[in-house]
């Protein structure tokens, strides 16, 4: 029960653990627009321009942050800028903390596995910025036989290195959107994952000291 005077901690710790994750489900008049943006995707469009309008669409959809569009720093230009404030931040301590940060989108409309260099290039992005997240959306999905190879093995390291998160949503993930799934806990998923390497390897490498 909500009595006068209660924060907006107090009001949030009244909530049923699941109720953030539920509200950020997406309603059907949502994903009709979205599912007609995205079949727009196919279509050879070198500027990149209907992904980051699907994804601006998504993530206005999600209300998940204020969305600023196209930030030019001093070297790059920024697709998606996610804002958080004090509303947001207190909202996802109670759901999935690292998204009451501030994060960075970048939208890759290409028919073709994500190389090292636009990963590389993303990892600048989030260093110079001081963000502990980044999303990148692509058609195809990182290049990387496992893990710790090519594309998929820079998020990795970069995770080991210096606690950044670089995610990659393509379209398999998209679709799984489209089909109900909820995008907090694809992020979940993603962010275990990349965890479960990072602790994976560095078990190795302590299992390394007593072989060696």
């Amino acid at each position: 029960m909500i009595n006068d005077g209660d924060s907006l901690r107090d009001m949030l710790d009244s909530l049923p653990p699941d109720y953030i994750r539920r509200q950020k489900k997406l309603n059907q008049k949502d994903l009709e627009n979205l599912k007609q943006l995205f079949s727009k995707l196919s279509e050879d469009d070198k500027s990149g321009k209907p992904l980051e309008v699907f994804v601006s669409n998504l993530m206005n959809s999600i209300q998940l942050h204020e969305i600023n569009n196209n930030i030019r720093t001093s070297t790059n230009e920024i697709d998606l800028f996610l804002r958080t404030n004090d509303i947001t931040r207190a909202f996802y301590e109670k759901t999935l903390p690292i998204l009451k940060e501030n994060f960075i989108i970048e939208c890759k409309q290409y028919h073709e596995k994500i190389n090292v260099t636009w990963v590389n290039k993303f990892y600048s992005l989030l260093r110079q910025g001081d963000y502990k997240i980044g999303i990148i959306f692509s058609l195809e999905p990182l290049t990387g036989k496992n893990e710790w190879d090519s594309s998929k093995g820079v998020c990795s390291k970069v995770a080991l290195k210096d606690d950044i998160f670089i995610l990659n949503f393509y379209k398999k993930d998209i679709e799984d959107i489209l089909n109900g799934k909820n995008f907090i806990d694809i992020v979940e998923e993603k962010l275990i994952q990349l965890k479960e390497n990072i602790k994976i390897k560095i078990l190795s490498h302590q299992n390394e000291k007593y072989v060696n």
